[in-house]
């Protein structure tokens, strides 16, 4: 007689998902072996804001659109002086903005403006080129994206970044610059006398070359003031917007030729060694517990409304209870070799979990 086969019913426990994103992993920097401009620009506007971006290594979620916008344009520029075609650009640029905002929260409310932005860029981009794209290759472009690290004489530390392009007239070496502005006041180009980018990579070019660039192709796209009206779509929008920049191409595109002045560059570059030495002295003494806790550096209430909300207003706000709102942020690309070596892997951060990991390196 034949078995009868048994059926049983295996109940199964829901396991729930545990895995974390990369991008919930934060990995804080307890070390200072780098600095860049933007990393000692933040420094000096605020100490708090210097410790959420460059210490814990955190930016929001959601997407800066007027960093993206400068992104865009930049690259746009990038790939000119390297020869391209506008219609290669326009094509590039929608592919770099994809990936650009890849990692980044664009929600139904945001997407409509980041659409439109794209295409204001992209036009932009392509007027630009079009009226002024022959007269400004009047030198030749000989080296691009160079990167740069000169060691400072105040602190252990390197001043790093990377020149987008150089190229030589006659015996002179020029940088061209290339810039968003949405405001432009009359002492925009005064200030550049003590621009801490533009003469800091003037610093780094005479490391790369031997000698100080003379001047800088200063070029500045001003943003649209005009807005797409209630009554017109996209299409009419972008058609006007383009003869009003064919029309006021003066007020849209602004052009300076700056002169670099040797003891002006050296001056910039003190400041540069002083602030960093400042900076150095407080990773030096201080220990990682110390370093970590935001309470340590302190804030500037004047920057926390320029240009808007400064975008850790929120963590500032709620700072004995910051980790509840890390995820709302994410860790920040890390661009340069140097600066992996500055991270703490025995310290992480998880904005899944809110809180800290007792994480070992493996």
């Amino acid at each position: 007689m034949a078995k009868k086969k048994i059926k049983v019913k295996v109940r199964r426990r829901k396991v729930k998902n545990t895995t974390v994103r990369p991008s919930s992993i934060i990995i804080p920097s307890t070390e200072l072996q780098t600095i860049g401009v933007h990393k000692l620009q933040d420094y000096m506007t605020c100490d708090r804001l210097f410790f959420w971006k460059w210490v814990m290594n955190i930016i929001p979620r959601k997407v800066n659109i007027a960093f993206w916008f400068g992104s865009i344009a930049h690259y746009g520029f990038e790939l000119f002086v390297k020869g391209k075609s506008i219609k290669f650009i326009e094509k590039a640029l929608r592919k770099f903005s994809k990936e650009y905002l890849k990692p980044y929260e664009v929600d139904a409310i945001m997407r409509p403006e980041v659409e439109i932005q794209l295409e204001i860029v992209i036009l932009m981009v392509k007027v630009y080129l079009k009226l002024y794209g022959k007269k400004q290759l009047k030198f030749i472009i000989t080296h691009t994206e160079v990167r740069f690290a000169v060691k400072l004489q105040l602190s252990p530390v390197l001043f790093i970044g990377m020149i987008d392009s150089y190229g030589k007239k006659g015996v002179n070496f020029l940088m061209p610059e290339y810039k968003t502005a949405s405001r432009i006041d009359n002492e925009y180009f005064k200030r550049l006398v003590f621009d801490k980018q533009l003469n800091g990579y003037a610093i780094g070019l005479r490391d790369i070359v031997g000698k100080f660039p003379q001047k800088s192709p200063y070029i500045v796209l001003r943003k649209p003031s005009i807005r797409v009206k209630q009554t017109e779509t996209t299409e009419e929008f972008l058609e006007r917007l383009n003869e009003d920049l064919h029309k006021r191409r003066e007020w849209y595109f602004i052009h300076e030729m700056f002169t670099f002045g040797k003891k002006n560059v050296e001056a910039v570059f003190q400041d540069i060694e002083i602030k960093t030495r400042d900076l150095w002295l407080k990773f030096d003494c201080a220990d990682d517990e110390e370093l970590l806790n935001p309470m340590t550096w302190a804030r500037n209430d004047r920057a926390c409304f320029n240009y808007g909300v400064c975008p850790y207003f929120m963590l500032c706000k709620n700072c004995h209870n910051y980790p509840l709102y890390l995820k709302f942020y994410m860790m920040r690309e890390i661009r340069y070799e140097e600066e992996k070596a500055e991270l703490n892997h025995k310290l992480k951060y998880s904005t899944v979990r809110k809180g800290k990991l007792a994480m070992r390196k493996e």
